[in-house]
């Protein structure tokens, strides 16, 4: 498979990126199952954002420090923020 049109990133690279978009949907997935039983309050989505958090977290050198958003769960995730810190 030819990776040249992805902007030099190898297929590791690629692979983790896709990992973090998924969990960062799933998560909210299950936030919205949550809050439909009736199990938390309120829900925040990152209502599509999850592409360009994970590029932009990727493009970021690894010791550029960041703020986690509330609404960035695919870019705080793709940095190494775990789900239960997410959550909470």
């Amino acid at each position: 498979m030819d990776l040249s049109g992805y902007g030099g990133l190898d297929r590791n690279a690629l692979k983790r990126m896709f990992t973090s978009m998924v969990t960062a949907r799933r998560l909210e997935h299950e936030e919205r199952l949550l809050l439909r039983k009736g199990l938390c309050k309120f829900l925040i989505g990152c209502g599509g954002k999850k592409l360009i958090g994970v590029v932009a977290a990727e493009l970021l050198i690894s010791d550029n420090p960041f703020v986690g958003y509330y609404r960035n769960k695919a870019f705080d995730m793709h940095r190494g923020i775990t789900i239960k810190k997410k959550i909470m």
